[in-house]
């Protein structure tokens, strides 16, 4: 694989890393790529819009899962102790249970820090992101989640 990879870049002077692949840099794959994001002719406000938005969703979905499991292991280790199971297993149990609950704060930071940003971003950028698609639903989401995030 090294030898493989040292007569790559002798062949080919003009190479770059794409993650831990050496690509080079006219690579097919390279340009489809930067011309995909061309093509859809999606501004660079427009995509952090995107990604932003993006990020809201996916906290929040994290942040939702997290309390259900909280609450479905509540329930797993309340039926142990009722069913009188062995001790070691009910310890083992609210141990993961405790691990759950403190991923909870920490999701929920993560998500407020990324909610704030987004308002943020949409204040800072109204002039550039006035025709942006995506405006909408992401001020949908601002609205949203602000009034019903503890």
């Amino acid at each position: 694989l090294n030898e493989s990879v040292a007569q790559h870049q002798h062949a080919c002077c003009d190479v770059t890393y794409a993650g831990h692949i050496l690509v080079p840099k006219k690579s097919p794959l390279l340009q489809a790529s930067k011309m995909a994001s061309k093509a859809s002719g999606e501004t660079r406000e427009e995509k952090q819009l995107r990604i932003k938005s993006g990020s809201v969703r996916r906290l929040n979905k994290e942040y939702e899962a997290y309390k259900a499991e909280a609450s479905e292991q509540k329930k797993k280790v309340e039926t142990m102790i009722a069913s009188g199971m062995d001790e070691y297993d009910i310890k083992k149990q609210n141990e993961v249970l405790a691990e759950t609950e403190m991923m909870i704060p920490d999701t929920l930071k993560r998500f407020k820090r990324a909610l704030a940003d987004l308002e943020t971003y949409i204040d800072s950028n109204a002039d550039a992101l006035a025709s942006a698609s995506g405006l909408a639903a992401a001020q949908e989401l601002v609205a949203q989640f602000s009034e019903a995030t503890p």
